[in-house]
């Protein structure tokens, strides 16, 4: 049966139509090889932000992505690659066109060092190991003592699985946040976590019990040695939280 004139041009219209489509689709293909061939696309320049510990060149090294197609690069193995560094906490990865990718990473905050041997292990805010140190860094960080450590294991914690002693370090290793505890806290100890023992750098004791309300106590402990009546003695400080007094005590000699 022939085709009346409307259905032939239906049926050209269809085929132009078609034709028009895979041009767009060449055109489309085309226009990716040239894309993804072309220099124009290398990436150039790598930019790291909020980097404070780990230097911009070991980031850029864990990337690998100088020359590399921008369209390309596997975003999910570049985050993989860079939170290989034991201090890279999260890592946020941005495409700048045509040539530049941005880096943008949070770093673990490092609040204390824990003896290892002959050597100090940095450790984070979770009681977390983080990596290794030849000698005690001169970087005002507590000495974690009371823990019983037998060997590194990164991100590992450094308590095991005593939920009480976990609290005790991660209330304690809070002191960190305020530069003036910071800075005169030599060691803390957590052996027995209900009553957690800080030392100051000019070797007075302080006894702040358990970790409830640890800022209060350090409060309290930091304005009692603030005292003109303490300087230059040696001692014992109990924070008594309760009532908000601070009690010194000398330090008794045992005899040999």
């Amino acid at each position: 049966m022939p085709m009346t004139k409307d259905k032939l041009e239906t049926k050209i219209t269809r085929r132009k139509s078609s034709f028009r489509f895979s041009l767009i689709i060449i055109f489309l293909g085309i226009l990716a090889v040239i894309f993804l061939k072309t220099s124009f696309f290398e990436i150039k320049n790598v930019e790291v932000k909020n980097n404070y510990i780990v230097s911009k060149d070991e980031i850029v090294t864990l990337a690998n992505v100088r020359g590399e197609n921008i369209f390309l690069i596997n975003k999910k193995k570049i985050t993989e690659n860079i939170a290989n560094n034991p201090y890279v906490k999260e890592v946020k990865i941005q495409r700048s066109l045509p040539d530049e990718v941005i880096i943008d990473i949070k770093e673990k905050d490092i609040k204390g060092l824990i003896k290892l041997k002959n050597s100090f292990i940095n450790v984070d805010g979770e009681g977390n190991m983080i990596q290794i140190v030849n000698q005690f860094p001169n970087c005002k960080l507590p000495l974690i003592e009371g823990v019983k450590l037998e060997e590194y294991e990164p991100n590992k914690s450094i308590i095991g699985r005593d939920e009480n002693k976990l609290k005790a370090l991660k209330s304690v290793l809070t002191l960190t946040d305020y530069k003036e505890y910071k800075k005169l806290i030599y060691s803390i100890n957590i052996s027995d976590p209900f009553n957690i023992k800080l030392t100051t750098i000019n070797k007075m004791e302080i006894y702040i019990g358990d970790w409830n309300n640890m800022q209060y106590k350090l409060e309290l402990a930091y304005y009692a040695m603030k005292n003109p009546a303490l300087n230059g003695k040696t001692g014992v400080l109990e924070v008594m939280a309760e009532d908000g007094t601070v009690i010194f005590k000398t330090k008794e000699v045992k005899n040999k």
